[in-house]
């Protein structure tokens, strides 16, 4: 059971790394309108414009990556190499990797979805994942370590 959990959390976090690749690709081709609504979209404290879709990506790239290595460093911290090896990540990582770019070339280009979503919304959407695996990083890692079971995590 503990080699399962560890790989399970492995997994989320490299799935965070897949997300945020396609994400990027996403962002790079949307085409469509930042949608009015609760609020409006201000990078450095102006309204967005298409032209700032290149710093919103960069940004995305630094702000999402921090996340992502950090979260990746608490994961390998946590369960250690002895359940993170390069065989459950290859292969983790190449079907999510390729199921995502289907994802991407049914729907987002194939459908359209490109037309009708912008940038800023693409920006927001994976932190939903980024959340989750921060919440189960602090609290199972805390139980983890009080209980020494990684299971908790």
């Amino acid at each position: 059971m503990r080699v399962e959990k560890c790989t399970e959390c492995c997994l989320y976090w490299l799935e965070n790394v897949v997300v945020g690749f396609w994400n990027v690709v996403r962002m790079i081709k949307a085409e469509g309108m930042v949608k009015t609504g609760s609020g409006e979209f201000k990078m450095n404290g102006k309204p967005y414009e298409p032209s700032m879709k290149t710093g919103l990506i960069i940004f995305f790239l630094i702000h999402y990556g921090m996340f992502t290595v950090v979260h990746g460093v608490f994961v390998f911290a946590l369960f250690g190499p002895a359940y993170v090896t390069p065989t459950i990540v290859l292969a983790g990582i190449i079907p999510l990797f390729f199921s995502h770019f289907e994802s991407y070339r049914v729907n987002f280009i194939g459908k359209g979805e490109y037309k009708n979503v912008s940038a800023p919304e693409l920006f927001i959407q994976p932190y939903k994942r980024i959340v989750v695996l921060h919440v189960t990083i602090i609290f199972g890692g805390i139980l983890a370590r009080i209980f020494g079971a990684p299971i908790f995590a």
